[in-house]
Parts: structure tokens; C-alpha cells; sequence
């Protein structure tokens, strides 16, 4: 009986100390990735498939609409959860964003979503990669951000 009541201790013990650490290391992730992002169009660029470089190659115009949308845009992680999203052209998008585990959700104030996920986080580098869905593919599949010095 003494044995499985102490086994019964250290379980509910590790499991207490595994969804501290899950938090802690939550909060520090949350911690890097607050502040002000550039993108790095070059290596985002870079990781295009061959096939949508070439459909872009052959739509001059679909290829000016990308890079206006990519280069030169910034993002910032608010401490409080606010998101903002600026384009090299002034156009900027306010929304909320929110961390569970590594998938950021980016939440408009109409309440439309979407989903990136973090696959690169330090503390001057950022990779995420877009969330989508059925035959959705994303034109950059990889972006990447270099964080900014304030």
C-alpha cells in the first residue's frame, strides 16, 4: 500500500514539474519572439519550389503582387498580444495574436484566423511557416525575419 501511495506522489510530482517546464519554456519563447521583425525576402524567396518560380517567371505581374506583399514587410509581436503587420508601401494590418505550443494564430478584430507555425526562434532570427489547408499551397513556403534592434 506504501508503494502505491508513493508512487502515486511521484507521479502526480512529475507530472506537476513537466507542465511547469511547458510553461517556462512557453514564457521564454513568448519572450523572443515579442518585439519588431523585418522579413528577409531574399532566403524567403529562396525557398520557393522550382515550379512556383517558374509560374511566377511566367506571370510578370502575379510576380510584382508577390513582391510588393513580402518585401519590405514587418511584423511585430505585441507583449499584450497585439500583432501589427506593415508593408513597404504603408498598408498595415492590426490583429491579436496568441502562442500554443509552436503554431502563432494571428486573429483579425473580424474575427477571421490564421495559423502559422514557428519553426526557427532566437534572438535575432525567425522562421515560420504558413498553416494551410487541402491543395492551398503557400507561394513562400518558409518566411523568414530578422529581428530588429530597438
Amino acid at each position: 500500500m506504501k508503494n502505491a501511495v508513493y508512487n502515486l506522489w511521484v507521479f502526480a510530482l512529475l507530472a506537476l514539474l513537466a507542465t511547469t517546464t511547458d510553461s517556462n519554456a512557453q514564457q521564454a519563447q513568448t519572450e523572443l519572439l515579442v518585439g519588431s521583425w523585418t522579413f528577409n525576402h531574399g532566403l524567403s524567396m529562396s525557398k520557393m519550389t522550382p515550379q512556383m518560380q517558374q509560374h511566377l517567371d511566367s506571370l510578370p505581374q502575379l510576380r510584382q503582387q508577390v513582391l510588393t506583399a513580402y518585401a519590405g514587410r514587418k511584423v511585430i509581436f505585441g507583449p499584450n498580444g497585439e500583432y501589427v503587420r506593415s508593408l513597404a508601401d504603408g498598408r498595415s494590418m492590426t490583429a491579436s495574436w496568441s502562442l500554443a505550443g509552436n503554431v502563432i494564430t494571428i486573429t483579425t478584430p473580424s474575427g477571421a484566423s490564421t495559423q502559422e507555425q514557428l519553426t526557427f526562434l532566437s534572438e535575432d532570427r525567425l522562421t515560420l511557416v504558413p498553416m494551410v489547408s487541402g491543395d492551398t499551397k503557400a507561394i513562400i513556403p518558409e518566411w523568414h525575419f530578422i529581428k530588429d534592434q530597438n
